[in-house]
């Protein structure tokens, strides 16, 4: 997979040059390096929250977590420990963690058996949602969710419209849907490769390693080929080498499908013509929605909700999360953040003298 390179440092301002931090965000237990999505303009991190909570669930299966009651917390541990390493490394200027609603979709509508082969949640999940939910909004991430509509589609009318305004959007997903959302400033942040040291940051050139296609076309392969993980259709017979092919051939499903009389396979021809209109089903409901009713409020970090998060983590049994929530609390790390843009010699110089000085002054008490 193309890893893209690191772009300039850039403040919370939108300047590029070096920042003095003064007081301390709560989170942050690692020295602070040059994050990986460091560019010019803002950046906006959407995470597919279910797809996070499931990986965190079967991560930690073998050595499951639960609390004095018994109760499973693995996937809410495991989730708050990939939040913290996006905020901690990456530092984003504005974040959200979206999530499915539970009610059936439109796709649902129109296609009855969308998903009908999945396997039931785990029993021990349910509740952690709600949990995880709480982490979330305690910690001051907003947390979207609309009625009716996937994540998403959620995420793809958040991207669409954000990188329109001038950011730099990152869609934290492993989901190949998620391919065809990626453009110019839409780019995946993939946590999920099993095994992986560092995320994978996914441009339109990583979505041809990935499936084959550039974004715009992903939508055509997946309604010729299906997914199965969705119990999306496509053409029968259709497997991913073969729908590539077509792609490559043809340029879109349309053009495929008006070209099935010249296929030369008389079974892949056949299957090209009796099953035109389920592809094109397949590829409606591949297609993520860019117009979804999502609030437009602010996507920035409100300050932290210390007593819900102490309750919560007491909850969970979550001392070493609660112990430093104890101490950000105690030291006023979770209190305002003011940062110094230095960006000139003479802000470094004047920088260093003030550090020094105040050694100076806490080495004498």
């Amino acid at each position: 997979m193309r890893i893209l390179p690191r772009g300039p440092a850039r403040g919370p301002a939108g300047a590029t040059g070096g920042l003095a931090r003064v007081g301390g965000l709560g989170h942050n237990r690692r020295p602070m390096a040059e994050p990986r999505t460091r560019s010019d303009r803002p950046r906006l991190f959407l995470l597919d929250g279910m797809a996070l909570a499931y990986r965190a669930h079967f991560a930690l299966l073998r050595s499951p977590l639960t609390n004095a009651q018994g109760q499973a917390t693995g996937a809410v541990f495991g989730f708050l420990l990939a939040l913290d390493r996006i905020l901690d490394e990456e530092q984003p200027e504005e974040i959200a963690v979206v999530f499915d609603g539970p009610e059936p979709t439109f796709r649902h509508a129109r296609f009855p058996a969308y998903k009908a082969t999945r396997e039931k949640m785990p029993e021990e999940m349910v509740p952690q949602l709600g949990w995880i939910r709480a982490a979330v909004e305690g910690l001051g991430i907003p947390f979207l969710q609309v009625a009716g509509y996937e994540a998403d589609d959620i995420i793809g009318t958040l991207a669409a419209r954000e990188a329109a305004t001038g950011k730099d959007v990152w869609i934290v997903s492993g989901d190949k849907d998620m391919l065809q959302l990626v453009g110019d400033h839409v780019r995946l942040f993939n946590v999920m490769k099993p095994g992986a040291d560092a995320p994978e940051l996914v441009d339109a050139a990583g979505a041809v390693e990935w499936l084959g296609v550039p974004p715009h076309q992903v939508t055509d392969l997946l309604g010729l080929m299906g997914d199965t993980s969705d119990n999306v259709p496509g053409v029968p017979q259709v497997g991913p080498k073969t729908a590539l092919k077509l792609i490559q051939e043809h340029g879109s499903l349309e053009g495929v499908l008006a070209a099935a009389d010249g296929v030369k396979q008389p079974r892949l021809r056949e299957n090209l013509k009796a099953y035109a209109d389920q592809a094109r089903l397949s590829k409606e409901l591949v297609t993520i929605r860019c117009d979804v009713p999502v609030d437009r409020g602010p996507l920035t970090r409100r300050p932290p909700d210390v007593p819900r998060l102490r309750a919560l983590y007491a909850e969970l049994d979550f001392k070493g999360r609660l112990e430093r929530l104890e101490d950000d609390a105690a030291g006023g790390g979770l209190g305002e953040v003011a940062y110094h843009l230095v960006d000139t010699p003479a802000k470094v110089r004047a920088l260093a003298k003030a550090l020094g000085r105040r050694a100076g002054r806490e080495s004498s008490q």
